[in-house]
């Protein structure tokens, strides 16, 4: 009756009429069953069921059949003759013969195999479920072929999330992929594909709950391929690594940053081995020396070095190293075109993996030191005295300035001297200085007129003036006074000015350089404890690095507040505030060391004592004495807060620490105006003296003043003094 469709397919095919009996079959329909045509022809269709489930299969028969829907699919567990189970997928379509009998088509699929299959992935599902129930990691699995994501609650706990929280776990964490990190993801998907890796790990930011980027390290496997190589079957875990990464991110920024200063700074900035071998010089030392890095890094630095300076470099070089001791001198150093050119040479000795290096900064005095030799030359020989001025701004005076100056003159600009000059030759001198600014001339200009010094003795003074352009494109003007006097002041303020900027160089070059070494060599730790899956010691490396990070921001702040205040360009804004609010801020800053240290803190001052002054000066005050007290402090040891003395003009704050205490000899340098970087090399601890001096410094500005009582291995009682309105 059907014979035609037998021809057209292989698909076991069976034909019943409306009460269920089958008319035809396909001979791949008695194969699969393992029966004859006379089992099945004329027998009604549910003779392939097992008995209990007959009844069933007939009445959802009928109701199939009276719907008359086309295409509709089912499938179910049967048995052949033989007692097997098949899992059948049987497609239902009608037909009509010529006298418009119906009769249902059923074309039937042996699905056993990949039920079985499926029955085996979920009971692995299962057991990767209960594996990562069980977890306290991050663990995932996903299918690729059901699109289904599961993972254990640590998964998503570690975000902030509950995991009851989230219907579907696959869209979701699709949902939560930082857009940068989606595109790194497809590249890897690639590369697991085309390069057939089994194994896998990536680091990516995930959106907690809070709405951050949170870094996870995702770790994983895959277990099963589709036929076209693609990951059928994935499963991992993922690693909470945001404070590792964000320190790592944050001391690459830091190194980025200060690799750029060491690039741009116009001075010679070097790295030598005790013997004094090249390891690094900046781009001003390439640029100069007219060296490449190779050349430079083979080499020797006193092939560089005048001979006639060697015997003292080496001698000089020598006495730091076995002292301990900063190199400091002046030398001459061979240029790119064959000339030597004058340095003032600061080197510092610092230990980096077993290994003592020196570090370098070599600033270029060459004209500085060439016109002093000159004019000390000239002048003392004669009457004649000289200035030197640069871009208008006077830099010095030679030594014989007091024959005609009998006061002490400041660096500034050569107008100062116009208060003294002569009432009725102050116009004409005026006017001489006017053109001279302003005409930029390079030819000689002379001018003479009468000046007043302090004794009120009038004198003649006949100025002459020489101008050229140097090196580094300034304006530079030598001025000769005849019977002018020295003005020893700019001399010391000259001196001074240098000595600062070698005092900051020196903390920065010192402190600082020490501070990133250690967070180098702590980065350097943890990132191949990553590398290697070795996250055991993580926690205590991160603590480290945060704490070493916060020693250098605080270093870093301390040194700017001071600068400013070296300049004069601070000033207090006082208001009225609790100054136990600030106590208790400067507490939480440092909770992780004292929480570390297991360190008592008993603060007795109350939430209402208000106070008049800066309050981001006391912060700062109370953070360096308050940070001092906790860095310095053993272990179990007590650090306390409270009220000494209290009036109606001020309050006299106590802070008292069970530390190391301070050896008497420090204690009087550590509020010395005259503070410096040998202050600094010997203080008791590395950049504590900066921060106290600094505290100091800040109390005075507000009206206040601090004092300090200490005994070696008993502790300390720093008294800070500050007003109450």
């Amino acid at each position: 009756m059907f014979n035609d469709i037998w021809k057209l397919v292989n698909e076991p095919i069976v034909i019943s009429d409306s009460n269920g009996i089958v008319v035809d079959c396909n001979k791949a329909y008695l194969n699969l069953y393992k029966l004859s045509e006379k089992d099945v022809i004329d027998k009604p269709f549910n003779v392939i069921f097992p008995l209990e489930d007959r009844d069933q299969a007939l009445l959802d028969y009928k109701t199939v059949f009276d719907s008359a829907i086309n295409d509709p699919t089912f499938d179910s567990w049967v048995k052949d003759t033989q007692g097997k189970n098949i899992f059948i997928e049987s497609k239902i379509v009608f037909i009509e013969d010529k006298d418009s009998n119906k009769y249902l088509v059923s074309i039937l699929r042996d699905l056993t195999e990949r039920e079985i299959y499926k029955q085996e992935i979920e009971k692995l599902k299962n057991k990767y479920k209960l594996i990562i129930e069980s977890s306290r990691l991050g663990i995932w699995y996903q299918d690729n072929e059901y699109n289904s994501h599961d993972a254990n609650e640590e998964w998503f706990s570690m975000l902030g999330y509950s995991k009851k929280e989230i219907n579907d776990s696959f869209s979701f964490f699709d949902s939560i992929i930082h857009p940068d990190d989606k595109i790194a993801l497809n590249t890897l998907q690639k590369e697991i594909t085309l390069k057939q890796i089994d194994t896998f790990h990536i680091d990516i930011r995930l959106k907690n709950a809070k709405g951050d980027w949170h870094w996870i390290k995702g770790v994983g496997k895959i277990l099963d391929r589709f036929s076209n190589w693609k990951p059928k079957i994935l499963t991992g875990i993922h690693i909470d690594i945001n404070i590792q990464k964000l320190a790592e991110l944050e001391l690459n920024s830091v190194k980025a940053k200060f690799e750029f200063l060491f690039e741009s700074i116009p001075h010679l900035l070097w790295i030598a081995d005790k013997d004094g071998n090249i390891t690094y010089v900046n781009k001003f030392g390439v640029d100069f020396f007219g060296k490449d890095q190779e050349y430079l890094l083979k080499n020797n630095w006193l092939e560089f070095m005048h001979q006639s300076d060697v015997p003292n470099i080496i001698e000089k070089w020598q006495n730091s190293f076995a002292n301990k001791i900063t190199y400091d001198n002046i030398q001459r150093m061979r240029s790119n075109d064959g000339t030597y050119k004058w340095f003032q040479v600061n080197a510092y000795l610092y230990d980096y993996n077993g290994k003592t290096n020196w570090f370098g900064i070599s600033k270029n005095i060459n004209e500085e030191q060439t016109t002093k030799q000159n004019l000390e030359l000239v002048t003392n020989n004669t009457n004649v005295v000289l200035a030197l001025f640069e871009n208008y701004k006077l830099l010095y005076f030679t030594a014989n300035s007091k024959r005609i100056f009998s006061t002490t003159l400041q660096l500034e600009s050569i107008f100062s001297l116009f208060s003294r000059i002569h009432k009725d030759d102050k116009k004409d001198a005026l006017l001489f200085y006017k053109n001279w600014k302003e005409s930029k001339s390079l030819e000689q200009q002379t001018i003479t007129y009468r000046y007043v010094n302090t004794d009120g003795v009038i004198q003649y003074v006949e100025v002459n003036i020489i101008n050229h352009i140097n090196e580094n494109n300034d304006y530079v003007s030598i001025m000769s006074f005849k019977d002018v006097t020295t003005l020893i002041d700019i001399q010391l303020k000259l001196q001074e000015s240098n000595e600062f900027k070698d005092k900051l160089i020196s903390i920065i070059s010192h402190d600082l350089t020490n501070s990133l070494g250690s967070l180098v060599g702590l980065s350097d730790i943890l990132i191949e404890d990553i590398k290697n899956n070795e996250t055991d010691d993580s926690d205590f490396i991160n603590e480290r690095i945060n704490n070493s990070l916060h020693d250098s921001y605080q270093l870093m702040k301390n040194l700017l507040t001071w600068v400013r205040r070296k300049n004069k360009s601070i000033s207090p804004n006082k208001t009225i505030f609790d100054i136990n609010s600030i106590i208790k801020e400067v507490i939480k800053y440092n909770s992780i060391e004292i929480i570390d240290k297991d360190l008592i803190i008993n603060n007795t001052i109350s939430d209402e004592l208000l106070i008049f002054a800066d309050k981001d000066m006391v912060n700062t005050i109370l953070r360096n004495i308050i940070g001092n007290a906790v860095k310095y402090s053993n272990n179990n040891k007590c650090i306390s807060m409270s009220i000494y003395e209290i009036n109606d003009k001020s309050i006299t704050l106590l802070v008292r620490d069970e530390g190391e205490g301070i050896n008497n000899k420090y204690i009087k340098n550590l509020f010395n105006k005259d503070f410096d970087k040998n202050t600094i090399a010997t203080s008791f601890k590395k950049g504590a003296g900066l921060g106290l001096q600094l505290s100091y410094d800040l109390t005075l500005i507000n009206g206040g003043n601090i004092w300090i009582e200490s005994e070696e291995n008993k502790g300390s009682s720093f008294y800070i003094k500050l007003p109450r309105k």
